[in-house]
């Protein structure tokens, strides 16, 4: 993993996004051999995590708390992340019903 994106998968906690990759410089192509090589594990949709840090002799059991931990934070994170995103375009009420906005 190159350094800008560690430092952000740091900062993160663990995980970062295929749109984060792109930034920092990976192909579409070397994201998908990464993932077919197990060098990075795909969380859920467009949501990754770099394993190679991880104790070889880990229990499956802590494993899977793991990934169950990385998961949810990618969950909370990409939902503040949206959150903030809808909430700075400003939106304009133009009418009387719900469905008036612009």
């Amino acid at each position: 993993m190159n350094p800008r994106l560690r430092r952000l998968v740091t900062a993160r906690g663990g995980w970062f996004s295929r749109a984060n990759a792109l930034d920092a410089g990976y192909s579409a192509g070397e994201l998908r051999l990464r993932v077919r090589r197990g060098h990075w594990l795909r969380l859920s949709r467009d949501v990754y995590v770099d394993p190679l840090d991880w104790p070889a002799d880990e229990a499956p059991w802590e494993r899977a708390q793991r990934m169950h931990v990385l998961t949810a934070r990618a969950v909370a994170g990409r939902m503040a992340l949206t959150r903030w995103s809808v909430t700075s375009r400003p939106q304009y009420f133009t009418g009387s019903r719900p469905g008036d906005w612009t």
